[in-house]
């Protein structure tokens, strides 16, 4: 992400964070790499932040094996006719 040390996406971030201010928004920084960028953020505002800073993904604690779940997607895609009309 790098928004402690340049200037064109602290740019950017500050933008974003003005729009988000008059539409009552809360942002949520997501990619958050370093205390650097984290303490940045917080000065910024925004205090809702997820990355590999705070955690590295952990995949497998999602779920033990998630196979037979996407075997079962790839089925059905491919057995479907036509496009998707419907949304779950």
């Amino acid at each position: 992400m790098h928004c402690n040390s340049d200037f064109r996406r602290q740019a950017l971030l500050n933008a974003i964070i003005l729009l988000a201010q008059e539409l009552d928004m809360t942002l949520i920084a997501e990619g958050v790499e370093t205390r650097g960028e984290a303490l940045w953020l917080a000065h910024a505002g925004i205090v809702r932040q997820q990355g590999f800073y705070f955690a590295k993904p952990a995949i497998n604690a999602l779920c033990t094996d998630i196979t037979p779940l996407l075997m079962g997607l790839k089925s059905e895609v491919e057995s479907s006719s036509g496009a998707v009309n419907e949304r779950d």
